[in-house]
């Protein structure tokens, strides 16, 4: 579509959904979107001249999934809507950074999205997390509890995980006797991703806190969802 830029919405007071896919023409949205009071779904798929959505007031809005695939140019999102529950950016190969993420979000997708480093702190509600092909990204170190599906495939982040393990320091060895399947990986499972490059580690070093404890089986347990997936 060439559609440029968009009329004043501020009359459709009914307005759920908007879909603005393969507008590449498209730079900015007009502010009376982000006032919509029943507006719940924003699809800004392949608007490829998007560069920065901008800090919006977005506190009056009922936002609940933002969809912005494949907006290759697309590098800073400045702000989100305070009630997002998901959030999809994947194939946005130019992102670099997300904000901060709002505590309702339980979806976030950022496959592919090759630029991006880092991510912020992730909030509590989060369920499914998909980073695969994420090659510049570092997983932050304390991961919800609440997660279920976690996409890891082809991404940085699972090795940074293991790497978290294996730097904690413990003297209790017999520990680990009985934790080998969070550490041990079958290399003839059928999964369409390449995960066999993960090694078990051969010495684990000194004290394991029960923050590790938790965290262990936390981690087994996303795996064990990932694998199954």
């Amino acid at each position: 579509m060439k559609l440029k830029e968009l009329p004043d919405l501020s009359g459709a007071i009914r307005l759920e959904e908007l879909y603005l896919c393969g507008c590449y023409r498209l730079r900015s949205l007009h502010s009376s979107i982000f006032s919509l009071p029943k507006l719940k779904t924003l699809e800004l798929s392949r608007c490829m001249s998007f560069t920065i959505l901008p800090s919006s007031p977005w506190r009056n809005s009922e936002l609940k999934c933002l969809l912005m695939r494949a907006c290759d140019n697309l590098q800073t999102i400045s702000e989100l809507p305070p009630f997002l529950t998901t959030l999809d950016v994947s194939f946005s190969a130019s992102l670099k950074t997300l904000p901060n993420l709002p505590l309702s979000l339980q979806a976030l997708n950022a496959a592919f999205c090759e630029s991006l480093e880092n991510l912020p702190e992730l909030p509590p509600l989060l369920s499914t997390l998909n980073v695969s092909a994420c090659y510049s990204l570092q997983i932050p170190p304390n991961l919800p509890f609440s997660l279920q599906i976690v996409n890891l495939c082809e991404s940085c982040s699972l090795r940074s995980i293991l790497e978290h393990i294996r730097s904690i320091k413990t003297t209790d060895t017999k520990y680990f006797e009985s934790q080998q399947t969070l550490l041990n990986f079958p290399t003839d499972l059928q999964m369409p991703c390449t995960c066999n490059s993960i090694e078990t580690p051969q010495e684990l070093s000194p004290s394991l806190s029960s923050q590790f404890d938790d965290f262990s089986a936390y981690l087994d347990t996303c795996i064990r969802n990932f694998l199954k997936a």
